[in-house]
């Protein structure tokens, strides 16, 4: 039955084996292209990749386990770890050949802000309404920076 259909559409037949053979040389071609593609991508990134550091300078015992475990420093490691290097240790540091940038980095402490800030919020009262709850949306401005902070809510009442 194949064959008595080949001998009689000639035309058909042909046109399916042309399509045949473009794609399955469409797909070698598109192969090649996409390993070619890859193997130059992943050379350029290997040859220009850099670490953040390439000499790091921490307190004694400032490693935490899964670092000693995975021999990787972990991301934000400075939040929490007190301490860091000396001036004289820096400008050593400095001083060696090869060392471009030698930035001195250590968390000094920290202060925690408490402070009471008095807003009027009667322009938005509803004298008939006997409770309403207002949410406040405050921005903290330092330096040259504003930050938003997380909203406050404030709940009203006429009955104690």
């Amino acid at each position: 039955m194949i064959l008595d259909q080949l001998r009689r559409r000639r035309g058909r037949a042909l046109a399916l084996a042309a399509g045949i053979l473009v794609a399955a040389t469409s797909f070698t071609l598109l192969t090649a292209t996409v390993s070619t593609s890859q193997a130059t991508t992943v050379g350029t990134v290997r040859k220009n990749a850099r670490s953040a550091y390439d000499v790091l300078v921490r307190p004694p015992d400032s490693q935490t386990d899964v670092e000693r475990q995975s021999g990787l420093v972990a991301p934000n490691f400075l939040s929490g770890t007190f301490g860091g290097i000396t001036m004289d240790q820096y400008r050593r540091i400095r001083g060696m050949a090869g060392v471009d940038v030698a930035a001195p980095v250590a968390n000094i402490g920290y202060l925690m802000v408490a402070s009471t800030v008095t807003v009027d919020v009667s322009r938005f009262l509803n004298g008939k309404a006997s409770r309403q709850i207002l949410r406040i949306s405050p921005t903290l401005t330092s330096g040259l920076g504003s930050y938003r902070t997380s909203d406050e809510y404030v709940y009203l009442t006429r009955s104690p």
